[in-house]
């Protein structure tokens, strides 16, 4: 099974992938299109299946998102820290799910340069990797 994995750090589903063509120029119209985009993405009903199959039992869900931004086409509408919290409370507002920083037991990962927008669910971390052993094991993810 995935659980018996040892060499990845992280084992992720994806969610959404986006060329940077399908995003809009527009400064102002960056957020307001990425929150729809990442909250109605068509890979969450898959990413979600396949991580309640890895994590049985969850009776709530709460999240994190951590987004990078990095690259010069989307410098100027909006840094890391605010996509995070714009993605955040857009997924907040349409799946309902608790927001969670410090054991969150859904992690979103986003990353938007100018190759384009990636969202991905995190579904395994590894016991032993550097950032298990910093912040005290937070496996499943």
């Amino acid at each position: 099974t995935l659980a018996a994995l040892t060499l990845p750090e992280r084992i992720y589903a994806v969610v959404c992938c986006l060329p940077a063509t399908s995003l809009p120029d527009d400064e102002a119209a960056v957020l307001p299109a990425l929150r729809t985009l990442v909250a109605e993405a068509p890979g969450w009903p898959a990413a979600l299946a396949a991580h309640c199959q890895l994590h049985p039992g969850l009776s709530s869900l709460s999240f994190a998102v951590v987004a990078t931004r990095r690259g010069r086409r989307f410098k100027q509408s909006v840094g890391s820290l605010q996509l995070s919290t714009e993605l955040g409370g857009a997924l907040h507002t349409y799946f309902g799910w608790r927001v969670d920083l410090t054991a969150p037991s859904l992690e979103v990962t986003v990353s938007l340069n100018d190759e384009g927008l990636h969202v991905s669910l995190a579904l395994l971390r590894r016991l032993d990797s550097i950032e298990c052993r910093t912040r005290g094991g937070l496996d499943p993810h």
